[in-house]
């Protein structure tokens, strides 16, 4: 299961009815699950979009390519709509493979400090950005500073693909007075989807931890669910602090499946 907090008048809940996790005995229980929950902070999930979410142009035409003549060897890119573009150059030739282009480029973007890396997706050619948030405007120009046709060749879109803000994120984890944090919900967000594998599981994982970390459901957390703090959090009538707390009675918590978006039952 997974547990997130809904409320953001309340700070950290410690869920203290399950395994301890400092005083157990080390060399025959499991390890402890005791610890805060909170709503993440904006510059917490700022920061993880900073680190994981990374925008991405994918190219639509697949190996080998024709860089010879008209058809071009250069690419203007960049990742910020503050920088001016730059112009990178890849090999000439009639049947170049996409790991030679890969090759190529990232070769070109490491010597003009541009933040851009480019990796083989199948018999594509995709570039992402090395540093990922709402900063981000990873884009391809095909007249700056000069022509360049590369973008063409590859079937890579001069369309700017923008980094995810902030307010983006939240709306579409933050719903209906609920939390969706499931793979499908936040790889559909800006160019998620067009990361790797290893990309996309790091995006969603960091995000998952930060808004609805997970519990493994032994015998003390089931507990806590039915009748101990668990339950008492998911409340309509839960009064952080008391009725002399000063707060208003909601909920503070729900509970989700692992998918991080169904409802947890038993």
């Amino acid at each position: 299961m997974r547990i997130g907090i809904v409320r953001t008048d309340i700070q950290k809940i410690y869920l203290s009815d399950v395994e301890n996790s400092s005083q157990r005995d080390f060399s025959s229980q499991p390890n402890g699950q005791s610890r805060y929950f909170s709503h993440p902070a904006d510059a917490a999930l700022v920061a993880i979009l900073n680190t994981y979410a990374l925008t991405t142009l994918l190219g639509t035409n697949a190996s080998t390519f024709d860089t010879t003549g008209s058809n071009g060897t250069k690419l203007n890119i960049r990742t910020k709509t503050t920088d001016a573009y730059k112009q990178v150059t890849v090999r000439s030739g009639a049947t170049v493979t996409a790991a030679q282009i890969v090759a190529d480029l990232n070769l070109a973007f490491k010597n003009g400090n541009i933040a851009a890396t480019a990796r083989v997706s199948g018999t594509h050619v995709a570039i992402d950005s090395s540093v990922g948030g709402p900063g981000v405007s990873l884009s391809l120009s095909a007249s700056s500073p000069s022509t360049a046709t590369l973008q063409t060749v590859l079937g890579l879109s001069t369309v700017a693909v923008v980094g995810l803000s902030l307010a983006a994120l939240k709306a579409a984890v933050y719903t209906g007075g609920s939390i969706d944090v499931s793979s499908a919900t936040l790889l559909a967000l800006s160019s998620f989807a067009s990361m790797s594998a290893a990309e996309q599981t790091a995006l969603v994982g960091a995000v998952q931890v930060a808004v609805a970390p997970r519990l493994v459901e032994t015998g003390p957390v089931l507990l806590s669910f039915v009748d101990g703090v668990i339950s008492q959090l998911v409340k309509p009538t839960f009064q952080p602090g008391g009725s002399r707390g000063g707060l208003v009675a909601g909920k503070a918590a729900v509970v989700l499946a692992d998918d991080g978006v169904s409802i947890f039952s038993l």
